[in-house]
């Protein structure tokens, strides 16, 4: 039997248990009104395996049934279930009866109706596993395709998804950003944050703010903003998109621009973080930042506009996230940022050292340890790459105690 993730503790037993057209799916008085939904979407998981599901009910449950304890005691994410001859049963805080549905679900998709008796006690090892997927260098996901890939999230027991804004959404009034493209709509996005939470997932916003930003610099209206002159009048190139459109974060208008448009994109989703992005910032002090950086030095430049966008999440009751790749430079600097922000320290190598997550844990930062799944510029995906790199960069987040701060 495969189960993914695979258990922290599995016993087996004699004995099976019989799902039936007569099994009842009982929610324990204690269970909550979202883990009820989510017993529902259970049983219509289990009726695509089986072709039939058990009726859903709360209650203690009798022989025969399958029984959900929510009990907030348990440890985290964790579960215990349990499948004896006469009854099946899931006790485990909120979100851990979510898993361990999910677990049981694999059980019922690979023996059908007759249940192995076992014993299986888990819980994460890595509190936040998040999947982090490009909407803005591609085709724009339909809402269908991206309620799929939450799907396949929330079986896996993934508990995080970032969908990556470029113009890729409809801002208002910002025609000429998304003038090309089938953005997603604040409907759409709204949708989608509502069917996540149902999941289990954390549906958390990211919006490019300081470099890749080729769709809104090249714009007429918004040229005057790009760090290199004449943004709006160069052809399209691989290299142009990726590497020479950052914001001059010189400009005061920058942060206006940045403030209004994370303002309007904010308010779409029920999580309190936002990713702010901020990495790969290549035209930093070539253009009209230069004298800038010459007085002040990059670093310094970097981290008052990044400072300035995170406190405005801070003032607006979010958490900011970005990308570390730039302040892996200068770490120190983080101590500057405020105490909310984390730092998404990447790295796609399938020999990803651990230096990069020692400096930043060392200067203090909360960070979460981000690897690859070594698809980019690949017809296929590099699997045993990405094998690799995140086995590596998964040691690291428990080793640094990833998700936490330290000063």
């Amino acid at each position: 039997m495969y189960l993914i993730p695979y258990p922290a503790k599995l016993e087996e037993k004699e004995g099976s248990f019989t799902f039936t057209y007569r099994t009842y799916l009982c929610a324990q008085p204690g269970c909550s009104d979202r883990v009820c939904r989510q017993l529902a979407l259970f049983g219509q998981a289990v009726k695509k395996a089986l072709g039939y599901s058990g009726r859903i009910s709360r209650g203690a449950g009798r022989e025969g049934d399958i029984v959900f304890v929510q009990d907030d005691a348990v440890k985290g994410q964790g579960y215990r279930l349990e499948i004896t001859p006469g009854q099946v049963s899931v006790t485990g805080s909120e979100s851990g009866l979510w898993h361990g549905m999910q677990t049981l679900l694999q059980i019922v998709e690979q023996n059908g109706a007759v249940l192995p008796a076992l014993c299986i006690e888990d819980a994460p090892e890595i509190e936040n596993r998040a999947y982090y997927f490009d909407s803005a260098r591609g085709r724009v996901p339909k809402l269908s395709w991206l309620k799929e890939l939450a799907d396949r999230m929330a079986y896996y027991k993934m508990n995080q998804l970032q969908i990556y804004i470029e113009h890729s959404y409809l801002f208002r009034g910002m025609t000429e950003l998304w003038r090309d493209d089938t953005p997603l709509t604040a409907a759409e996005i709204m949708e989608l944050d509502q069917y996540c939470m149902e999941r289990g997932i954390e549906l958390v916003p990211s919006l490019s703010s300081f470099g890749h930003l080729y769709k809104l610099l090249s714009s007429k209206e918004y040229a005057h903003l790009c760090e290199l002159e004449d943004s709006d009048r160069q052809p399209f190139s691989l290299k142009g998109r990726m590497h020479h459109h950052t914001i001059n974060a010189t400009d005061p208008q920058s942060l206006v621009l940045l403030k209004d448009m994370i303002g309007e994109y904010m308010e779409l989703f029920s999580s309190r973080q936002f990713n702010i992005c901020a990495d790969e910032t290549f035209d930093l002090g070539q253009g009209k930042s230069k004298k800038a950086v010459e007085e002040l030095g990059k670093d310094r430049v970097y981290i008052n506009y990044v400072k300035e966008l995170a406190q405005f999440l801070v003032d607006n009751g979010r958490r900011p996230m970005f990308w570390g790749d730039v302040i892996l430079g200068f770490p120190e600097m983080v101590r500057e940022l405020p105490k909310e922000m984390v730092c998404l320290n990447w790295g796609y190598a399938w020999n990803q050292r651990e230096e990069e997550t020692k400096w930043m844990y060392e200067a203090g930062a909360t960070q979460y340890c981000c690897p690859g799944c070594c698809g980019w510029n690949q017809f296929v995906t590099l699997n045993w790459n990405a094998y690799n790199n995140i086995s590596r960069l998964c040691t690291y987040a428990k080793k640094y105690e990833i998700g936490r701060a330290h000063v």
